[in-house]
């Protein structure tokens, strides 16, 4: 009997510990949808969201405080982005970074902080944008010259004939075939 009790305290306490734990929600890989010179789109996977919806976490670019504890500077460009929660309670939810301006750096450094109701989580990010990829449809399209605009057909434009001359040039004087009046010439030949 004892030991019966000693289980049941021992599995009552597991599971109020482990309450606690259930919604301990985390940031997965970051994703980038958009590239350099283009509005920032990228996403950020949130793991462990069940039993969340999008009011219970509050994701924003974490405090300046936090930056300067972790050594990290914060870039002007920061300030424009938006953070989005889209919890999916059945697939995959997400963390939704935006901008509203082009993101003209190719390298953006930042802290992301989530509130949720048991607790506070920052962790870094590093992205790297790419430049726009090339499409050779798109080349084309620009490199292409606009077409010429109808014109009528010109009258065909006369042949010159040129007869060839008759006659032999003359050759210039001290000038013979096989003779060369250089100085480094030797002897004139």
């Amino acid at each position: 009997m004892v030991q019966v009790r000693k289980l049941v305290l021992a599995i009552a306490a597991a599971s109020a510990l482990s309450s606690g734990m259930a919604q301990a929600l985390g940031l997965g890989e970051l994703s980038v949808k958009s590239t350099l010179n283009q509005p920032l789109v990228a996403e950020i996977e949130l793991t462990d969201a069940q039993g969340l919806n999008a009011a219970q976490v509050v994701p924003s670019l974490a405090t300046t405080a936090d930056f300067a504890q972790l050594g990290v500077s914060r870039q002007e460009l920061l300030n424009d982005l938006t953070f989005t929660p889209v919890i999916n309670p059945n697939g995959r939810s997400v963390l939704r970074i935006t901008s509203s301006k082009p993101v003209r750096v190719p390298y953006v450094k930042f802290l992301v902080q989530v509130l949720w109701p048991n607790g506070r989580l920052v962790r870094d990010y590093s992205l790297l944008l790419d430049p726009p990829k090339y499409s050779p449809e798109a080349a084309a399209a620009a490199a292409a010259p606009a077409p010429a605009p109808a014109a009528a057909p010109a009258a065909p434009a006369q042949l010159a004939t040129v007869a060839p001359s008759t006659e032999a040039a003359a050759p210039r004087p001290g000038s013979s075939p096989g003779t060369c009046r250089h100085p480094r010439c030797s002897a004139g030949t």
